[in-house]
């Protein structure tokens, strides 16, 4: 689709939305925070877009969102401490902009339904916590390459033991592989 300008904020008064896909037009501005109203919602799609400003933190109060995607947009600054809220989140996709600055939460590493991270091509730095596989059980896809991130890989890794994919490349981990 084609569909543009920005989002209107009375979206936030459709308020039995469990769905809200946007991608891939060319929408632009700031997430307005009455989309935070959407309790319902279990999937939010705003990808490939131009949304701009910091992720929202308001994201964090809709929990019962399964989905995330925010990838290939213009926002910047750090991702929020807020999406370790989001307990039944599945996915969790914000690649491809490289102004997403600063460490991964370690609240996301405590989203115990987490199936797939897609972090790559930021410009994420700082290390992975030791113990992200203790409460990533589920996890099947981990995606943090094209990033900025350094020290050990840790030798929980192994604890992820439903993980089918992984990609650290282009990165700057030191150590070896456990």
């Amino acid at each position: 689709m084609d569909l543009h300008g920005t989002v209107a904020p009375r979206l936030g008064n459709l308020s039995f939305l469990v769905s809200l896909n946007l991608s891939g037009n060319n929408f632009h501005g700031y997430l307005p925070e009455e989309l935070a109203k959407l309790h319902r919602l279990k999937l939010i799609d705003l990808s490939r877009n131009a949304f701009s400003g910091e992720i929202p933190s308001w994201f964090g109060n809709l929990t019962t969102l399964k989905a995330l995607y925010l990838g290939r947009n213009n926002f910047q600054g750090e991702i929020p401490v807020e999406i370790g809220n989001l307990i039944a989140l599945e996915t969790f996709a914000a690649q491809d902009m490289s102004l997403i600055t600063g460490s991964i939460p370690a609240s996301i590493f405590n989203i115990s339904s987490l199936k797939e991270i897609y972090l790559y091509n930021n410009s994420l730095s700082g290390s992975i916590s030791n113990d992200m596989c203790h409460q990533l059980r589920k996890l099947e896809v981990l995606y943090l390459y094209l990033n900025q991130l350094s020290g050990h890989i840790s030798s929980n890794i192994g604890d992820c033991s439903n993980l089918q994919n992984l990609t650290l490349s282009t990165n700057r981990f030191s150590g070896l592989i456990p």
